[in-house]
């Protein structure tokens, strides 16, 4: 069994988390991973490559100002070895009211122009014992690299940013009917140090149970000519072989909704159709080389999300 200790990280580490990091109860290969970025789900996606390029079985995320006990290691593994693809210890917010990081119900809400995520804490939880949640902070969590290369074969990306979720939100996209869906276990306390750091909006969802279920009422888009966006993104990807076509458009659906989770409403205009493709061709590059965005395609973004809310 090969682990990877993911560690998403600024530019310095809280000496009380490498003190409890030191402690973990450790066994097969483990190999520990830091990945050092701004914008936490960028460092994220970089060690998801690491853990599916490296032939991991399982990944242990751990963010950079937590304080885990040491049993946690083998007791994860205890529960993924009874089938489970995904499980979080449980840990609290740092501000009032200190709910659990853990979710019972998403959805989103329609008061203003854009629709808004929404979550309820799940504060009424079993104790010492495994139950199934609709969200969680991804503070401490283990999943399989199965899970990983599942949710990016699904939506081009393992982890992305939930738009107006405020900017420190994160999505976890899964397949729907992908084994384990999100299951917790208080694994002894779980505690964050240090005064930053620790954000109850670190908010992580699994296999889009809500858009299943009905909760999330999406607005009506306008299509767009897929076909003609497939031609010119494998153009500007030098990519000549129909052997991609699945996974670029993909890519393409996949840039729509990050667009459109910055708050554009976007339109079978040529210029609209032209920012989805270099977004998805920006998504495919940087999966190999971990390349940020480029400051054209920001500066094209910025230019169409400000040029909306004026007109508004």
């Amino acid at each position: 069994m090969r682990t990877l200790i993911a560690i998403p990280c600024m530019d310095m580490l809280h000496t009380d988390f490498c003190r409890s990091l030191l402690s973990l109860e450790i066994f097969g290969e483990v190999q520990y991973t830091f990945a050092q970025s701004s914008l936490i789900y960028d460092a994220r996606n970089k060690l998801c490559s690491v853990a599916e390029e490296g032939g991991f079985d399982r990944v242990l995320w751990l963010d950079s100002d937590m304080i885990v006990p040491p049993s946690m290691f083998k007791r994860m593994h205890e529960h993924l070895d009874m089938g489970k693809d995904f499980i979080t210890g449980i840990y609290f917010g740092r501000k009032p009211p200190f709910g659990p990081v853990i979710y019972s119900r998403c959805y989103h809400t329609h008061e203003t122009h854009f629709p808004t995520p929404r979550a309820e804490i799940f504060s009424d939880y079993p104790r010492d014992s495994l139950f199934r949640i609709e969200a969680c902070g991804f503070g401490a969590v283990m999943t399989s690299v199965k899970l990983l290369r599942a949710v990016e074969d699904a939506f081009g990306a393992p982890l992305r940013a939930a738009g107006r979720l405020r900017r420190r939100h994160r999505v976890l996209h899964a397949r729907e009917g992908a084994r384990g869906r999100a299951v917790v276990r208080q694994h002894d306390q779980v505690r964050p140090c240090g005064d930053g750091g620790l954000h109850r909006g670190d908010l992580f969802r699994l296999a889009c149970p809500n858009r299943a279920r009905g909760r999330s009422v999406r607005k009506e888009r306008p299509e767009m000519n897929t076909e003609k966006m497939l031609a010119d993104l494998k153009l500007d990807l030098g990519i000549s072989s129909n052997a991609f076509n699945g996974r670029l458009t993909s890519r393409l659906e996949t840039a729509r909704e990050w667009i459109e989770a910055e708050g554009c409403t976007l339109t079978d205009s040529e210029g609209d159709k032209e920012l989805v493709v270099m977004y998805a061709a920006w998504l495919w590059r940087s999966r190999t080389t971990g390349e940020g965005m480029g400051r054209m395609l920001r500066t094209a973004l910025n230019n169409r999300v400000f040029g909306e809310k004026a007109r508004t």
